[in-house]
């Protein structure tokens, strides 16, 4: 149940607090259910530091909460980071698609501008969280609590890139995304990329070289065109001799 704890509440402002910045004594309530609750643990032998519900109060399920609570923790990032009020987040990329080496850790592109939870696409389909740039939806990315993406919502993406992230590892640390499966540009180390453009060049060197060789190259019907030769009127081949003509016309 440890993935299950309640990360986040907010504060009298409405903001989303993190239990390691909460202050005792203050208010909390449940972003799922907007019951009561107040900060816990954090002790050497107990759980990590997490929001739990009063005691005796009605309390919504953990499992949603788990997951409502990874999605607006990402939006916050992606928030403060718009507002250069905390660090980029990043993105674990998946191996390499040639050799397998794993993959780097990308920072998201300066292109984005926005982000959205729960924002409904054109297709009917609404990612957990969709990072946008210039008005249009770029990148939707999914939360894996319970129930990962099935193959309609996959259908329903399109062209969009996406990305399904657990809902634990977001909790442990919203600032690195770690995808366990992903539609977004494939990647390839550097070895193995400069390894495909020495080929494509070898390739292209070859094709040109071939063309060079068979522009010099004479056309063999050409030859066998000067080779036999017909002259009209003359069977035997003594008569195109010089002078033979020449001496039966005199």
């Amino acid at each position: 149940m440890r993935g299950l704890l309640i990360a986040l509440a907010r504060d009298e402002t409405g903001r989303l607090v993190s239990p390691a910045t909460a202050i005792r004594g203050a208010d909390y309530t449940c972003p799922e259910c907007d019951g009561p609750v107040i900060p816990r643990g954090g002790g050497d032998r107990g759980p990590r530091r997490h929001f739990a519900h009063l005691s005796g109060v009605a309390v919504c399920a953990l499992e949603t909460d788990a997951h409502r609570s990874a999605k607006y923790l990402l939006a916050a990032v992606v928030l403060a980071w718009l507002a250069r009020a905390g660090p980029r987040p990043s993105v674990l990329r998946a191996p390499c698609t040639t050799c397998g080496d794993p993959g780097p850790t990308q920072h998201l592109p300066d292109g984005i501008d926005e982000v959205r939870v729960e924002k409904r696409l054109p297709s009917g389909r609404q990612p957990d969280v969709t990072l946008y740039s210039a008005g249009h939806a770029r990148v939707g990315v999914e939360v894996l609590v319970t129930h990962a993406v099935d193959a309609e919502k996959v259908a329903a993406f399109g062209a969009l890139a996406w990305c399904e992230l657990v809902g634990e590892d977001v909790l442990a640390n919203p600032l690195c995304w770690k995808p366990v499966r992903d539609m977004l540009r494939p990647w390839t180390c550097r070895r193995c990329a400069r390894a495909k453009a020495d080929a494509g060049r070898r390739e292209h060197l070859a094709v040109e070289r071939a063309s060079a060789e068979a522009v010099r190259a004479p056309e063999p019907a050409s030859r066998a065109a000067r080779a036999t030769k017909v002259v009209i009127g003359h069977s035997d081949p003594e008569d195109l001799r010089p002078g033979v003509r020449q001496q039966e016309t005199s």
